[in-house]
């Protein structure tokens, strides 16, 4: 009897072990994500800035144009890879996301957001074999 006890406190631990695993990788994912999009919005903020900076420069000197400041070249290629940064990571979160869906329906559980009843599930399994479902 206590041995059938360890067997399903060790059985809960491993499946709680893989969800909290799971729940894990999709937390720091999201983290990714946040940063990335934070830095995007400073170089666009220092973009801006220095944009500024440079009209107000060219009026205050009597309409006589200045020359392109190599800071917002710099800062305009970081932002392009930013962005092409933050296209990589969506592509690799849904990718991720669609072999977790995968995985689970393999494995016979549900995928996030597929709520499946016992009388579904039993349905399914008739469905499978070729019967009648009663």
């Amino acid at each position: 009897m206590a041995q059938a006890n360890l067997k399903g406190f060790f059985y809960g631990v491993i499946v709680t072990g893989g969800m909290f695993a799971v729940a894990l990788l999709f937390a720091t994912q999201g983290r990714e994500e946040v940063k990335v999009e934070q830095k995007i919005q400073r170089v666009e903020k220092r973009i801006d800035d220095k944009r500024f900076d440079a009209e107000f420069d060219q009026r205050w000197n009597g309409n006589k144009p200045t020359a392109k400041n190599s800071d917002t070249t710099a800062d305009e290629k970081e932002l392009a890879d930013l962005k092409s940064q933050q296209k990589q990571l969506e592509a690799d979160n849904s990718q991720s996301a669609a072999d977790f869906r995968d995985a689970m329906s393999e494995a016979g559980g549900n995928a996030p957001g597929e709520v499946k009843t016992k009388a579904k599930q039993d349905l399914e399994k008739a469905l499978a074999k070729g019967s009648k479902p009663q």
